[in-house]
């Protein structure tokens, strides 16, 4: 799932963690980008990450 920018994932772990899901991996910045790593009630695991900017 993308996002517009850092403090967009960090709201949604936050979300996720509220709403008894799980952080697999705390949001950090990575070699191609910044992302964090959540699971749904249903244990599904969902990558959240910083949309790259679109080249015009």
């Amino acid at each position: 799932m993308a996002v517009p920018t850092e403090a967009h994932v960090a709201e949604l772990m936050d979300r996720v963690r509220a709403g008894g899901g799980g952080v697999i991996s705390e949001p950090q910045q990575h070699p191609w980008g910044y992302s964090g790593v959540c699971s749904d009630l249903d244990g599904h695991l969902w990558q959240v990450i910083v949309q790259p900017p679109q080249d015009s």
